[in-house]
């Protein structure tokens, strides 16, 4: 937001995210392996729970944001400095 404030830019609606389209197995592997610990799946099949954005409803797009020269944080990226953050104020 700060960027955007930076640019001047008000009145406007921009989508911020990540770049990468997650499934929903992919983002609790990617916080089981943040947090040191195994997750067990009850169903494997990806159609089973659907979210959106999710790859099977489109993603976040954030073309226009990055066109103000805004970069998204990558993913996995954002996952460790998140924990590190929740971990210093003893929230895990």
């Amino acid at each position: 937001m700060l960027h955007l404030i930076e640019k001047g830019t008000k009145d406007d609606i921009f989508n911020v995210g990540f770049e990468q389209t997650l499934t929903l197995q992919e983002f609790i592997h990617a916080l089981s392996t943040e947090l040191g610990t195994e997750v067990q799946y009850a169903s494997t099949d990806p159609e089973s729970f659907n979210l959106f954005p999710s790859v099977t409803r489109g993603g976040v797009d954030v073309t226009k944001i990055k066109e103000t020269g805004f970069v998204p944080t990558p993913f996995n990226e954002a996952i460790h400095v998140n924990y590190i953050r929740f971990k210093c104020f003893g929230l895990i």
